[in-house]
């Protein structure tokens, strides 16, 4: 793999930026190694993908849920503010991804598919991968930072949620 892919730090001349810039790369690379580790710890067998420019993740052991704005406030708030591990993808239409466990076999997936049907949401799971915040990429950004524990919200309790807010909205 080859880091210069991540990083493409600023070209430059001046011998007084040197140091500083090699003090940068070397601190994204440290974050870098800690992100992939620590996704492979939580997540799974974790890839760079050179398109996206992300670590990125099958979703077998982890399934996501993206909302649009003002959406993601009215869910997390419903899922009574707990830090959950939620990221942001940027662009001209800032998302909310809530990361979830999978659907377990109690969960009433019909019921549930009409909720995400309902709601202006976007389910990612069975084999899609999924792009996760990557230190040198802005594009994706954890809310609480990078996560410590395997702990996941319920899949059905963050489509249950949205849908709930969604309907409080009108």
């Amino acid at each position: 793999m080859s880091t210069s892919a991540v990083l493409d730090p600023p070209d430059t001349n001046a011998d007084t930026e040197e140091p500083v810039q090699a003090a940068a790369v070397v601190s994204v690379l440290d974050r870098y190694r800690r992100y992939r580790q620590t996704y492979q710890r939580l997540y799974g067998p974790t890839r760079y993908d050179r398109r996206t420019r992300a670590l990125t993740i099958r979703a077998h052991r982890v399934y996501a849920v993206m909302m649009p704005p003002l959406l993601e406030e009215a869910t997390h708030t419903a899922l009574r503010n707990r830090r959950l591990p939620i990221y942001t993808v940027g662009g001209n239409l800032i998302r909310w991804v809530f990361l979830t466990a999978c659907p377990t076999p109690v969960d009433d997936l019909d019921r549930l598919e009409i909720e995400i049907l309902k709601v202006p949401v976007t389910a990612v799971g069975a084999g899609v991968e999924l792009a996760l915040p990557t230190p040198g990429d802005p594009w994706r950004e954890w809310m609480y930072g990078l996560p410590d524990t395997d702990e996941l919200p319920r899949f059905a309790e963050v489509v249950e949620a949205a849908a709930a807010s969604r309907s409080r909205r009108g």
